[in-house]
């Protein structure tokens, strides 16, 4: 009989985003904002550059956007991204805008993305969490105690519920659209770290889940631009609508956050039509 496929599991990060603070903080001190190889991270990590969890502790710190990478396998180089950089620095007592840019950096994954969104008031026990994981969300039981692991030390960490930074930005939403008449139209929206991100939901994915509290400052529709739209099937093509200048290494880290969460998107059997009004912001790419 032929043995049974193991399901495999979404895309998550494999420390808690306290960690990952802990290892770009080691990056920095060692080689400050130079990009290195991964020899020179490792070592930075007091780790041998052959240790099986180099690979993974650069895909956890690329997951929650803290590092930049160029090259690939061996040639791979990677250094303190923006959002690191401005986490690392601030050393002061109760900093909001460090509050902030942890809580960015905590939602940069797909996963921890939706499942804020799915329990926007506060994390349930830990035998939902995993029964949410499994049946909404397709990972495989052996790994959902991992996820939910991490998830709740990164949550803890980053004390997302209890910062009041999400309900403010909520409340802030709200009162705008209500001077809005209630139309969310593009001039009301605020940028946040689910659409930084290239989230599912700016693909029509999900779209029955609420978003997690906004956060940043609004984005003028007037800046927006469409600057490519590219066939990718018989009926399907992609927008690029960005803001700002648009470089090679904006494109290199927009394909780098795509690959990275690509099992996040439908396959051919099970695709999902989109409304004809997404795009890709990569703004903060």
């Amino acid at each position: 009989m032929e043995e049974k496929k193991r399901m495999r599991s979404p895309n998550y990060p494999y420390i808690s985003l306290e960690r990952a603070v802990t290892l770009a903080e080691n990056l920095f001190d060692s080689n400050k904002r130079y990009s290195v190889p991964l020899a020179a991270a490792a070592k930075s990590w007091e780790m041998s550059p052959t240790s099986s969890s180099i690979p993974r502790f650069i895909a956890a710190l690329l997951s929650y956007g803290l590092l930049d990478s160029e090259g690939e396998k061996q040639d791979k180089r990677v250094k303190i991204s923006d959002l690191a950089f401005k986490i690392i620095i601030d050393k002061r007592p109760n900093s909001l805008e460090r509050k902030r840019a942890l809580i960015e950096a905590a939602m940069v994954p797909i996963i921890f993305q939706k499942l804020t969104a799915h329990f926007p008031d506060g994390l349930p026990g830990d035998e939902t969490l995993k029964y949410t994981l499994i049946a909404d969300f397709k990972f495989n039981p052996e790994s959902a105690g991992d996820v939910i692991k991490v998830f709740r030390e990164t949550i803890d960490y980053t004390q997302f519920y209890e910062s009041g930074i999400i309900s403010e930005e909520r409340t802030g939403s709200a009162e705008a659209s209500m001077v809005n008449g209630g139309v969310n139209d593009m001039s009301t929206k605020v940028s946040n770290p689910v659409e930084r991100s290239v989230s599912t939901q700016r693909f029509g994915l999900h779209s029955d889940l609420p978003k997690p509290g906004t956060l940043g400052i609004g984005i003028d529709s007037s800046l927006e631009r469409e600057v490519a739209k590219y066939p990718v099937g018989k009926d399907t093509s992609i927008r690029l609508i960005a803001t700002g200048k648009i470089t090679q290494k904006a494109i290199k880290k927009l394909i780098a956050i795509l690959e990275l969460n690509l099992e996040d998107f439908p396959n051919d059997e099970h695709s999902i039509p989109l409304t004809g009004n997404e795009g890709l912001n990569i703004e903060s790419l």
